[in-house]
């Protein structure tokens, strides 16, 4: 035993004499919100009906905790490590995610990395008709490599290669609505070129060129190997989407070949900050087990551009925001009804102004149209949403203050149908105020 405790002792000393040479700083950060939210909203109305839409008053109070996160960094010359695990909660399920980055400066070059693996454990809920519902829970990573001599930068791996191009909105809690104008791209498997022309412009190009993964990080398939979605922006996998079957392509074995790339402009100049992204891509359905019949089983194919143009003039910062996607779908099959051309144009405007008297204040206005045009009636018709909110944020004693006021000012479909696409149901109607608390440590 006591020879135990001199080896426990030695090694004690070993790390204090190292530990000057090879420091690591540690910390822990997280944050805690709290919220109270008062909303007023009617509900759609079809215009066949003569019945009135009911309209519903509710106040909610409500809290989340932003999680606990513990990091570390060392740095040793010319070479950085840093190192997080971030412990949170999703949909009431406990998730860890592990990210590393490091990099190295050997001469005029800077070589560096980054790397995450996000574990999420399976989780069930009893419904209120006595059903289960099971998420299986699991891990998923990520890793991208950039090499960069401060002009030129090379990037290959999963990273955001394009930016939306969008600007604005920059004190506003999208109380009423999530949805924001930009290039309908996220972040993808690819690989990017960006070159510094000078201090204020830039240009960026990725290209894409995988298997069974969305255009661009943001179109594509279900997770059903056999069904298109067509849908916009951040519900690019969400169940709101129009599904569209695809005939040929066996839902055990197909697979999906993408195929995309993008450019990116960003200058700046006399005060105007100008941003503009244009992808395109497609993806081919195969039969991936049948080398006789090895043909395309269907094909999605999508185009989108985003600019974002901002002026700073002082204190007040005018903001505009246009963007466009068309997507089409075709299932190679001999049945139009499958066909879908789905397209969403989007635009909105707005102010940020500095401080007024200790508040940061946005105003901002968004409007959302997307058409769908096939052969069958059913998948057919227009949607449109134009949303006004006001964001003002301020500090007190280290805690943030987030009053928020938001309308939605129409929220309308038509039916689905091409006879009548151009009559839309009386939207619905929203209007959502109130404070958010927060704080950070």
């Amino acid at each position: 035993m006591k020879y135990i405790v001199q080896m426990m002792l030695a090694a004690l000393a070993s790390i204090a004499i190292a530990v000057p040479a090879y420091a690591w700083d540690f910390g822990v950060s997280g944050s805690a919100s709290a919220d109270f939210y008062m909303k007023s909203s009617t509900a759609a109305k079809d215009n066949s009906s003569s019945d009135s839409a009911d309209s519903i008053s509710v106040t909610t109070m409500g809290d989340s905790s932003g999680g606990v996160t513990i990091s570390s960094s060392n740095t040793d010359g010319d070479t950085s490590v840093d190192f997080s695990l971030a412990l949170g909660e999703y949909y009431d399920s406990f998730t860890e995610t592990y990210s590393m980055s490091g990099s190295t400066k050997v001469g005029d070059w800077t070589g560096s990395a980054s790397g995450s693996i996000t574990n999420t454990q399976a989780w069930a809920e009893d419904t209120d008709d006595g059903d289960d519902v099971d998420a299986p829970g699991g891990s998923a990573g990520s890793a991208q490599v950039s090499l960069t001599d401060g002009t030129i930068t090379y990037k290959l791996g999963a990273a955001s290669h394009l930016s939306g191009a969008t600007k604005g909105w920059t004190n506003i809690n999208n109380v009423v609505s999530t949805a924001r104008a930009g290039a309908a791209v996220g972040s993808f498997e690819g690989f990017s070129v960006g070159y510094a022309v000078d201090d204020a412009t830039s240009l960026t190009f990725a290209y894409q060129n995988d298997s069974a993964v969305t255009i661009l990080g943001n179109q594509g398939t279900t997770t059903s190997a056999s069904t298109y979605f067509a849908c916009s922006g951040s519900n690019a996998g969400g169940t709101s989407c129009e599904a569209i079957t695809d005939s040929d392509a066996s839902s055990s074995n197909s697979k999906y070949d993408t195929t995309a790339y993008g450019i990116n402009v960003a200058t700046t100049a006399g005060g105007a900050d100008v941003t503009f992204t244009y992808g395109t891509g497609s993806m081919a359905v195969k039969k991936a087990n049948d080398i006789s019949t090895d043909e395309p089983g269907g094909a999605v194919t999508m185009s989108t551009y985003g600019l974002g143009v901002s002026f700073a003039a002082g204190d007040v910062t005018p903001w505009l925001n246009y963007s466009n996607e068309d997507n089409n779908y075709n299932d190679n099959s001999s049945a139009s009804d499958n066909d879908i051309k789905f397209s969403i144009t989007e635009m909105e405007f707005g102010v940020d102004l500095g401080m007024v008297e200790d508040w940061s204040i946005s105003v901002g206005y968004g409007s959302y149209k997307t058409d769908k045009t096939s052969g069958a009636s059913s998948k057919s018709g227009s949607s449109e949403d134009t949303k006004f909110e006001i964001g003002a944020l301020t500090s007190v004693g280290g805690v943030s203050i987030d009053l928020s006021f938001g309308t939605l000012l129409s929220s309308k479909s038509s039916d689905e149908s091409l006879s009548d696409s151009g009559t839309f149901d009386d939207g619905e109607k929203l209007t959502k105020y109130g404070v958010k608390l927060s704080y950070t440590f």
